[in-house]
């Protein structure tokens, strides 16, 4: 994973090139991820929700927000969906 976020750090260069972006997406990952394995009992459409939720309120950094964002929108479209 530190490769990985290495390479995001490396690509980054928009508004500054800060060196965090891939750390800060991990972290924000890592607590939805976290969320997720908790609810395992849970439907699946609210454990995506906790999982976003999770990654918003655990999110590191802009990238980690927009991220979190996109999560949690994503969640939302299961919502409407039967499984």
């Amino acid at each position: 994973m530190v490769r990985e976020c290495d390479n995001l750090d490396r690509i980054n260069v928009f508004p500054v090139a800060d060196a965090d972006t891939g750390a800060n997406l991990a972290a924000t990952l890592r607590a939805g991820v976290g969320e997720a394995r908790r609810g395992r009992a849970e439907p699946h459409r609210r454990r995506c929700r906790l999982a976003a939720d999770a990654a918003l309120d655990g999110a590191r950094g802009n990238s980690g927000a927009i991220f979190a964002q996109f999560l949690r929108g994503l969640a939302d479209s299961f919502h409407d969906r039967p499984m």
